[in-house]
């Protein structure tokens, strides 16, 4: 998907959820499509973390989301994944929808592929949000691919 600009309403929401990671300190990485953020958005927000120290500040996290004026219309938890999808039922514009996917660490089912320690200490800064170099970038989302979607994309 090309790049989508977003209203100030989507932009808000994803900074706030940035900003709240930062500040109950749990570690995340971007891999991919995070180069507009948070201005431009290009899909869903695809986050690695540690999952245990998400779903603890899950009812937080959910105020925070509300308390903006977005409503929590899907929830799915797995033991490897958190899906949140918020709408923002009164957009003024803008697309209206955004989807966090907290993805437990580099691993998929429990398969750890990369180990998420290591990665984050590799991990950079782009307009206030913590990302990957692109080489590992690269190697991650090959990974990410090969075991959620089933192959690798041309």
């Amino acid at each position: 998907m090309t790049g989508v600009s977003s209203s100030s309403e989507e932009s808000h929401l994803l900074v706030a959820v940035r900003d709240f990671l930062n500040v109950n300190g749990v570690p995340y990485v971007l891999v991919r499509n995070y180069e507009g953020y948070p201005d431009r958005l290009t899909g869903d927000v695809d986050l690695y973390v540690p999952l245990d120290q998400v779903v603890a500040r899950l009812e937080s996290l959910r105020r925070l989301i509300e308390g903006l004026g977005w409503v929590l219309a899907r929830e799915v938890r797995r033991p490897w994944v958190l899906v949140l999808q918020a709408i923002k039922v009164e957009s003024k514009g803008g697309r209206g929808i955004l989807v966090f996917e907290f993805f437990d660490r580099l691993q998929w089912l429990g398969f750890e592929y990369v180990p998420f320690d290591a990665v984050v200490r590799l991990a950079t800064m782009h307009n206030g949000f913590c990302i990957l170099p692109p080489a590992a970038g690269y190697a991650i989302t090959a990974c990410h691919y090969f075991f959620w979607v089933g192959f690798l994309p041309s």
